[in-house]
């Protein structure tokens, strides 16, 4: 399974962003083998709208799973219809942290 948390700079231990439309970075784990990657958000912005140009990333990189702060109604609603699930992360995790309590069943839905 690929999980997707959102951050600050490409790193595990950077910070969890807060907002999935606005993360400059988007961090892929793969559940299976360990591996993880960052990827560059193309589409980072401070309005609404942005949220669309993220999914397709996601949607691109097979993410089943996404991990986040915030995300937008239109966000949701997408990602729903896309079948990728979100979990919330706590304010000021690290996305190594977020990743290790997922796998442990610790974070909460969002959708």
């Amino acid at each position: 399974m690929i999980i997707c948390v959102t951050a600050a700079e490409p790193s595990l231990d950077a910070p969890c962003e807060e907002h999935f439309g606005r993360a400059p970075f988007l961090i892929m784990a793969d559940t299976d083998s360990g591996e993880w990657w960052p990827v560059e958000n193309r589409f980072p912005g401070p309005c609404g709208g942005r949220e669309p140009g993220a999914i397709r990333i996601l949607m691109e990189h097979g993410v089943s799973v996404l991990i986040t702060g915030r995300i937008g109604g239109t966000g949701q609603d997408a990602l729903e219809a896309a079948g990728i699930r979100v979990f919330s992360c706590p304010e000021g995790m690290r996305v190594g942290e977020a990743l290790r309590l997922f796998r442990a069943g610790q974070l909460g839905r969002i959708a």
